[in-house]
């Protein structure tokens, strides 16, 4: 008797974590491959680059000494 109680309680935490897990899933957009979207805390800068005859860019952050 006491199994089924707990499994009661643990199918109940289990159906309110979904439930929260889905509230919140609206919120959350996708990102591109280059983390265009993500919100940096600086300015992102880009360097052209030509590696093995492909042309590529590296994003960087040039962010001053404290």
């Amino acid at each position: 008797m006491l199994y089924l109680k707990m499994f009661a309680v643990c199918l109940l935490c289990s159906a309110l974590l979904l439930i929260s897990a889905l509230g919140h899933a609206a919120e959350i957009t996708p990102l591109s491959i280059s983390m265009e979207g993500y919100p940096y805390p600086y300015p992102v800068g880009f360097l052209p680059l030509a590696i093995e005859g492909q042309d590529l860019r590296m994003a960087y952050m040039d962010v001053a000494p404290a």
